[in-house]
This record gives C-alpha cells, structure tokens and sequence, in this order.
C-alpha cells in the first residue's frame, strides 16, 4: 500500500498538454498519468513483460500457470486504481488487447519519447555499471513488439538475435545455482520463507519469483 501510494504521489504529478502532433494525437491533446485507459496499458506492459522474461530466462509455464499469473496480476491493476470494468476479463482477452494495443495506432512515439527512453537506456551511472547497459539495452530492445521497435528506431539484426540467445542459455545455466538470497528480490525471499514455514515438507525448490 505504501508503494502504491508512493505511485499516487509521482503520477499527480505527470499531467498536460501535447506541444506538438505524436501519431494521431493533436497538439493541445491532453494527458494525465491517472487517466484509467493510460494506467492499463503501464500496467499490461509490466504483466507481459515478466511473463515474457520469465518464460525467456526461466522455463516454459503450463497454460494453467499462466492464467493463474494473469487472475492475479488484475489484484494489482485493482489497487492501482485501474476499474475493474476496463480490465481484460482473463488472459485471452488480455492477449487481445496487447495486440490491439501494439499493431494500432494508440501507441505513437515522438520526440520526447525519444528523449525519454534514450536517457533510461544511458541514464548516469557510476563507471562500473556501464558494462552492464549494452547486455540491458540488447534485452530491452529485444523485448520490445516490432511495431513499437520500429517506432523508437532501434535497429535489430541476426548478430544480436545470436548474442541475446547465448546471453539467455547462460544465464538459464547460471541462475538455478544462485543463492536465493542473490536470485530473488528481498520481498519474494521474505515470501518464500513463509512459504517454507507453512509447508515444512517443501524445500522452495519449486518456488518462483
């Protein structure tokens, strides 16, 4: 709830108007980071993102496993504020959506969206972190629909296609013998301990995060 406020806070902030036509938005059109329609699309790029990043990094989810993540992943969108009757009724139509959303012409990028994401892809950083952002850009970008690629003007290529794929074999090959301390995040470690706790006969191995 804290963090969900916190997010309340920052988005009072984000509101405006178009200096100039992006897609088919006009100049002077409107924007508020708590228009609901807004909040659903923020919100479904993070459900199919780590969805997408699990299944890449991790192994395949069964059908079932993969509904079970989309019915609770809408508990989020609920706190968020997003109004349950703007909120895909269940993964197939939240499939639907996604793919509206990426192949209409809802989506535009214009300039300061460029400007926006070249400085998150080499945002300042301390010297030894820069040798991590080219494997984070190449994941980003490769992640992103065609369509949006496209749009920002990220190139992609076979060359790249073939280091993501030797990244991603490494690091399937790396991450199940890390500690769980390093693998997960401290709020899904606390979590897997309770797990634990509730059910002694389990060793956490078939946990995610």
């Amino acid at each position: 709830i804290a963090a969900v406020r916190e997010i309340e806070r920052r988005h009072r902030r984000v509101h405006g108007k178009l200096e100039s036509p992006v897609g088919k938005y006009r100049a002077g059109t409107s924007y508020d980071a708590n228009d609901p329609q807004l909040q659903l699309w923020v919100h479904a790029t993070l459900v199919d993102t780590a969805a997408r990043v699990y299944e890449m990094f991790i192994g395949t989810l069964s059908d079932a496993d993969r509904e079970t993540y989309y019915e609770e992943s809408k508990i989020v969108g609920r706190v968020l504020g997003i109004p349950d009757d703007i909120l895909p009724r269940n993964l197939k139509a939240f499939r639907r959506y996604m793919t509206s959303m990426v192949e209409g012409d809802a989506l535009a990028v214009g300039e300061a969206g460029r400007t926006i994401a070249d400085s998150i892809r080499a945002p300042e950083h301390p010297f030894g972190l820069k040798y991590l952002l080219p494997p984070l850009n190449m994941l980003t970008t490769a992640l992103l629909p065609e369509p949006l690629r496209s749009k920002y003007g990220y190139d992609w290529s076979e060359p790249r296609e073939l280091l993501l794929r030797a990244m991603v074999t490494a690091s399937q090959a790396a991450i199940f013998v890390l500690p769980h301390r390093l693998r997960f995040f401290p709020h899904a470690y606390r979590a897997l301990n309770r797990e634990s706790l509730r059910r002694p006969e389990s060793t956490g191995s078939e946990a995610v995060a």
